[in-house]
Parts: structure tokens; sequence; C-alpha cells
């Protein structure tokens, strides 16, 4: 008797497991996927990104393999940024849904008319997906829904990644130059020559000597120059463009040679750039430009120290 007791639990046990089982793999059928990706989609088959806000829309686009932004003038975007903004959300796999109707979408702000972020995904000019980015319900975390879905997830991603201001996406080492490849800059008040020994002013007499460092940080300023905005793209009309301040020359050693000419509007602080390698103007920060505006032949050199100042310094050492 206790024995067919025992066995009669023993099944009673099993058949509790198995219902168990069995509704559970029911409401992960029907409340979401635990395992899909969030954005279903080849990287390499999007070709334009187009991001909006309440308030402004931005477009990335690839042309000839490289991002840009077709509202700025057509100017390049940052390949890197682009290419680890896409492969964050591609990468996303899903969890349990946080809501899984289209009050919970309203709730979440993840609709197509109450959103804090849409990011559309195309390719040769065909909608690929829609996703919408809503609240955030904690530290670097943001409910997400692609249109495609009834269901909202808490994504591991924040709203200013999909950031919609073109700053945030523009190349901004598009004006860097790679200071081995220059043979050459002719400022205003003098000339350096790149030479095996690095750059040497083209007047240096028996008496100067390099001040490296100082050398070493002009260079450093003219090679990783960066600028606030992009503000146009061909001739600028003379408002705009202001009258001409200073200009300096690289000559590469590929012989190329580029002009660095800076403007001021008249109302402005801030400068106008306009390099001769590209048809695209620039405003550059006051302070920026003057560091290098304002640098001297002086600033550049150091005396060579002769025999007797070198006896009379290690004399009054031993002292």
């Amino acid at each position: 008797m206790n024995r067919s007791i025992r066995i009669l639990a023993i099944l009673l046990c099993v058949q509790l497991v198995l219902v168990f089982w069995l509704v559970w793999q029911q409401r992960a059928k029907s409340t979401g996927e635990s395992n899909g990706s969030l954005i279903n989609l080849p990287n390499s088959e999007i070709d334009t990104i187009v991001l909006k806000d309440e308030k402004s829309s931005l477009t990335l686009q690839q042309q000839d393999g490289a991002w840009i932004l077709p509202n700025l003038f057509g100017f390049p975007a940052s390949n890197q940024r682009v290419d680890e903004f896409l492969d964050q959300l591609l990468k996303i796999q899903l969890a349990w849904p946080v809501g899984t109707t289209n009050e919970a979408a309203k709730r979440f702000k993840v609709t197509d008319s109450n959103f804090e972020r849409k990011i559309t995904f195309q390719s040769k000019g065909k909608t690929l997906a829609t996703l919408y980015l809503g609240t955030s319900p904690s530290f670097k975390k943001v409910h997400a829904r692609t249109k495609s879905r009834d269901k909202t997830y808490a994504i591991p991603f924040s709203t200013y990644q999909a950031e919609t201001k073109a700053n945030h996406w523009l190349d901004d080492t598009y004006l860097h130059l790679n200071a081995k490849n220059i043979a050459s800059v002719e400022m205003p008040a003098f000339t350096l020559t790149h030479t095996n020994d690095g750059f040497t002013l083209s007047d240096l007499s028996g008496d100067e000597q390099m001040a490296e460092a100082s050398v070493h940080d002009f260079i450093d300023k003219l090679t990783h120059l960066g600028f606030r905005e992009v503000i146009g793209k061909g001739e600028l009309s003379p408002n705009k463009r202001g009258e001409e301040i200073f200009r300096y020359r690289i000559t590469l050693k590929s012989g190329e040679k580029i002009d660095y000419v800076f403007s001021q509007p008249n109302d402005q602080t801030d400068y106008v750039l306009t390099p001769s390698s590209t048809d695209y103007a620039f405003k550059l920060t006051a302070y920026s430009v003057d560091v290098i505006r304002k640098i001297e032949r002086a600033a550049l050199i150091s005396p060579v120290e002769t025999s007797s100042a070198k006896s009379d310094k290690e004399a009054k050492a031993s002292e």
C-alpha cells in the first residue's frame, strides 16, 4: 500500500514538472524571444541611417565605402564612430520583454508618434528596419522596440549614442596630418625644414640650436588642427569669410602645397579657415588659432652653450 502511494506521488511530481515545463515553453513563445537579435540585419546591407528626435533629424549615408553627412555639405563622417554604433546595436540579443502591448509601448515612449529616438536603417532607398528608443529604466539602458514587433525590451544602450547633431558624427580628424609626411612649414616670420634630425629653422645660426620640446609642441598643433564647425563648401561670401588675418603653408614630401588661410568676420572672435587642400570651410576658436599665429621664432630656439659657460657651470656645481 505504502509502495503504491509512493509510486503515485512520484508520478504526480513528474506530471507537475512536465506541466510546468510546457507552461513555461508556451509563455516563452507568447511573450517573446529569449535569444534572438534585436535587429536581424547584416551590417553590409545598410547604406543609410536616419536618426530622428522630436525636433530634428540627421542622415548618415555610405558613399564609395565611407560614411558621409548629406545634410552637412556631404562632409565625411567618422567611419569608426558609425561602425561602432552599428556593431553595438546589431549585436544586441533579446532578453525577456518588459512590455507586450500597445499601452506598454506608449508608456515606454517607443511608438511612431512618441519616442526619444527613431532610427531607420535603409538600403538603396528601401527601409530595412525601424527602431524606437524611449525612456531609460536605469543607467546605460533604454527601452526599445522595433516597428515589426509589439514587444518592448530594455537594452544595453543609451539615447545619446543616437545623437541627431552632426558634430557628434563628423570626422574631427579631417585636418590632421602625419608629421613624417611634411617637408617644410612656411610661417610669416620663419620657415621650418624637415631634415633627418627633425624640424630645423632654415636660417639657424651657429650659436643657436633648436628647442626640441617647443618645436615638437608647435608641429603637434599644426598636425592636429581641430575645428568647431563646418560652415560651408565652395567659395564663401565676403561677409561670411571676413578679412584675411594671416596664412601659412605646409609642403608635403609628395610635393603638394597646402595653404592655410585664416580670416575673421567683423562681428566674430572665431576664425574662418579655408585650406587649399579642400573645398570645405571651417570655423575655429580664437584660442586654437592664436597659439599658432602668435608663435615667434625665438620660442623655437635656445642658445648654444659655449665651452667657457659650461666650465663656469661645472665649477659652481663643484663648490
